[in-house]
């Protein structure tokens, strides 16, 4: 607790206990009434009763209430609404108290904090753009911009703000893996995939390194690949997609029992029930078994509700029933799109 709030709540005491309660008969209050129910909550809200806090902060601001005691008292009264979960009560508190301080960058990060709680973003993206004009090297200003950008859908002013951010703070790990998601979504994937790679050799996890593995995946780097599901594997990840690119890259190596054997596995277990069969279809169309191949596309049909699947389904069939040799979906290690 600081100097200046220790002060408050001690004169605040005093008042009360020379005073007795804040409760009146009925009627506005006096400043005297009002500076006892301040007296009685604060030591409420530091010991986080807030619900019993709020209810004198309101009592307090009632009719009557002074501008300056307002200015004082309406942030309390927010921050116990805000950490009772009550956001619409919070951003009336808020709202008034900046208000009443629009320069005040305390009323502006208040507000623009419960305004990203109850998703006003574009109001929220504009009072953090005012606190950093005023400070631009704010860190938690220029995290929370980044944040409410991405929820915006616009990645790309996420990223700078992150980048900006990371200029003051090159070594935290978490936003050097939120900046490689940012990139990833905008298709920078090898970008992305060489941040992540550094924040997997300081910070392992698994889910981290599934990630790398899709990445280097989709960019063609099969042994690179390999060896992030390896490490994956390694720090125990139990996500069905390990396996799946596991069998995709053995299919990509033209290695089709392997590929076959962990398709066949994925298929008794969870996840990925529909392109499973799709792709054991492919193994057993490039093997020449049309039979087997057809009813394995039978299957997706029966399973997926994609559009596109069944589409690609639906063809091969087609291709398989007609005359002539059948050119295999795959075979030159491209995944079908």
């Amino acid at each position: 607790m600081d100097t200046r709030l220790r002060k408050q709540i001690a004169i605040l005491s005093l008042v009360f206990l020379v005073g007795g309660s804040c409760l009146s008969a009925g009627g506005i209050l006096s400043r005297r009434e009002r500076l006892q129910c301040v007296a009685q909550a604060y030591p409420l809200m530091l010991s986080k009763k807030y619900a019993e806090a709020s209810v004198l902060f309101e009592k307090a601001l009632s009719e009557g209430a002074r501008r300056g005691d307002q200015r004082r008292w309406l942030p309390l009264a927010g921050k116990c609404y805000e950490m009772e979960g009550l956001f619409q009560k919070a951003l009336a508190a808020y709202q008034k108290a900046y208000q009443l301080q629009p320069k005040k960058m305390e009323r502006c990060s208040d507000l623009a904090r419960i305004y990203a709680k109850v998703d006003l973003r574009d109001q929220a993206a504009e009072l953090y753009q005012k606190i950093l004009k005023k400070y631009p090297r704010d860190k938690g200003t220029l995290l929370q911009l980044a944040d409410l950008y991405e929820k915006l859908h616009k990645p790309d002013e996420a990223e700078g703000y992150l980048r900006q951010y990371l200029v003051l703070e090159p070594q935290d790990l978490v936003a050097q893996d939120h900046l490689s998601r940012l990139e990833e979504q905008q298709g920078y994937w090898r970008e992305s995939a060489r941040r992540l790679e550094t924040v997997m050799a300081q910070r392992p996890s698994s889910e981290g390194y599934v990630r790398l593995g899709r990445l280097w995946f989709l960019l063609g780097e099969l042994e690179l690949s390999t060896n992030a599901f390896r490490k994956a594997d390694n720090l125990g990840a139990t996500s069905p997609s390990v396996l799946f690119y596991q069998a995709l890259i053995a299919w990509r190596q033209h290695d089709l029992s392997l590929a076959s054997v962990r398709w066949e596995k994925l298929r008794n277990g969870t996840g990925n029930k529909d392109m499973v069969p799709f792709f054991l279809g492919l193994v057993s169309l490039e093997r020449g078994e049309k039979a087997e191949a057809d009813r394995f596309f039978q299957d997706v049909l029966s399973l997926t509700d994609s559009d596109l699947l069944k589409s690609m389904s639906e063809h091969v069939r087609q291709v398989i029933s007609s005359p002539g040799d059948v050119v295999p979906s795959g075979k030159n290690g491209s995944v079908p799109k």
